[in-house]
């Protein structure tokens, strides 16, 4: 048996705060707090927090799955078709409903694509990053989407817009555009959640049976 989890990481063990050491164990109290929350609200006999329980060695299971929309996949079209559907990324599309966001750029002469970015990253770690260091966000806007983000274009003085011009297109443009994080309304933190506390439940098709715990959000 080992003991309980003692903190839920943020995502990928992400450390935005290296030379920080106070801002970053605020932000991990605050993730840390939202995810134990996020957990307890879901109902399932076989989900469990590993942060109450003591387990044995988790067994690893195969689980194949495809970034490309289901519900677009599984249409009576043509591919052609198809990837034009999802390609459309819009907080009340229902176009990249798979936990996976991207965004493209192209080539203002030509149209061809020169860059895809892709996102897996929910909103909630940015929201609560913004809580903690809007420079940081501010710093990783400019990294990863363009160079002349501003902090006002990301909702300062007030809270952090996850929908801003910057992180809402489905085609990088001159002046917005972009894929931070996942914005279509079903990819959230407290949704996935769910779906894996609904599959503790009743797992038919994985090979190894038995519970399911949280360490497999993180």
């Amino acid at each position: 048996m080992r003991d309980p989890l003692p903190q839920y990481d943020p995502p990928a063990q992400i450390d935005d705060f290296p030379a920080d050491r106070p801002k970053r164990e605020q932000l991990r109290r605050n993730w840390d707090a939202f995810l134990s929350g996020a957990i307890s609200a879901s109902a399932s006999e076989n989900f469990y927090d590993p942060k109450e329980i003591s387990v044995g060695a988790a067994r690893r299971a195969k689980v194949e799955w495809s970034a490309f929309p289901k519900p677009i996949e599984d249409r009576a079209v043509s591919l052609a078709v198809k990837l034009r559907l999802a390609d459309f990324r819009q907080p009340d599309d229902q176009a990249q409903v798979e936990y996976c966001e991207w965004c493209v750029e192209r080539n203002p002469l030509s149209r061809k694509i020169i860059r895809v970015t892709f996102t897996t990253e929910v909103s909630k770690y940015y929201e609560e990053l913004w809580t903690v260091a809007p420079q940081r966000v501010l710093a990783l806007y400019r990294q990863h989407v363009n160079a002349g983000v501003q902090l006002a274009d990301l909702g300062f003085p007030g809270p952090y817009d996850p929908l801003n011009r910057w992180n809402t297109g489905n085609e990088y443009l001159p002046g917005s555009g972009g894929s931070m994080h996942m914005i279509v309304g079903i990819n959230t933190l407290e949704a996935a959640v769910g779906v894996v506390a609904g599959a503790a439940d009743s797992p038919p098709e994985l090979p190894t049976r038995g519970p399911f715990h949280a360490d497999a959000l993180i």
